[in-house]
């Protein structure tokens, strides 16, 4: 069941340290004042040729490259409240023996084209929209920051879901949940740490739910006032869905057809990831992350990311 990375904006931060995406805490937790906001592009690549079923076994189909790129705008509506506007463009591709055929099924209307050519196939995937509010800032005696966020994704056409090489699996979704984070002090003044929890209402396709849940943790240390480190730890639950390989029997069967679709989902990813601030208005962020576990999922072997944000 293939999984495209998150690719939340990565965006300067007062009180605590510049973003960076996959949906970090950082992005969740900087609220710009009214009238500010900053403009990011977000590049990731990521390789995977694992695919891990419900049980944690192991099955290499191919090789699956794929390319993300993202635009993001945040503004600040009021000093405490802000939105944001995200667009990503998906280039994926499927190298193996074991490709995707949508034309076994009865596909009147559904728009499934075969992908898996042994070329790059590309689209705008799922553009979004966020508002987040400051509700706690750090003061003395209380070191956490807070911020509620809420956020709704949606297909941006009716593209391919059915491929090794599909760019999304063509669902809206919604999500509830709260960032928090603080420094550590007065002896470890330069270390922080984020964390970010999340709900996510997924829309219903032949009426299996696949709501899930998200958790994601940062520890890192300012090595500088210009440059900081940090480790992630990036997690998600889902709440319902079907297991591969027994609730697929058949290769021609309907919910094979949706499996990406339907499928329950869960992982654990790490990796690391550094913020370099180049001055007042630019912030440059790398990243690297790879699976530790995962059911019903692509194992990412390698995902490596650049980004660079412009505030205003």
């Amino acid at each position: 069941m293939q999984r495209t990375l998150p690719t939340r904006g990565r965006l300067p931060m007062v009180v605590l340290v510049a973003c960076l995406g996959c949906a970090s805490a950082q992005a969740q937790l900087w609220v710009p004042g009214k009238g500010a906001g900053a403009v990011s592009v977000d590049y990731q690549y990521t390789v995977d040729h694992v695919h891990l079923f419900g049980n944690g076994d192991e099955f290499d189909p191919g090789f699956m490259p794929g390319h993300t790129l993202q635009l993001r705008v945040d503004y600040g509506l009021t000093d405490r409240l802000a939105m944001y506007v995200s667009v990503p463009f998906v280039s994926r591709k499927y190298e193996g023996d074991d490709p995707h055929d949508p034309t076994v099924f009865n596909l009147d209307g559904a728009h499934q084209t075969f992908l898996d050519d042994g070329n790059y196939h590309g689209g705008w995937q799922d553009p979004g929209v966020g508002l987040r509010l400051r509700w706690r800032t750090p003061t003395p005696g209380h070191p956490w920051a807070v911020t509620p966020f809420a956020s709704y994704e949606w297909p941006s056409h009716d593209y391919t879901y059915f491929a090794h090489s599909a760019i999304g699996s063509q669902q809206s979704r919604f999500a509830l949940g709260a960032a928090a984070g603080r420094h550590f002090g007065p002896r470890l003044q330069n270390l922080f740490f984020q964390g970010t929890y999340s709900y996510t209402f997924v829309e219903e396709v032949l009426g299996i739910n696949v709501d899930y849940s998200s958790l994601d943790l940062e520890l890192g240390w300012h090595f500088t006032p210009r440059f900081s480190a940090r480790v992630l730890v990036l997690t998600r639950k889902t709440h319902g869905g079907l297991d591969g390989p027994q609730d697929f029997p058949s290769f021609t069967d309907e919910r094979f057809l949706h499996h990406d679709q339907v499928s329950r989902t869960d992982y654990v990813d790490w990796g690391l990831a550094a913020t370099w601030n180049l001055g007042r208005r630019y912030t440059l962020t790398a990243n690297w992350l790879t699976t530790a576990w995962g059911e019903n999922t692509h194992k990412i072997h390698n995902s490596v990311g650049l980004g660079i944000t412009r505030s205003f």
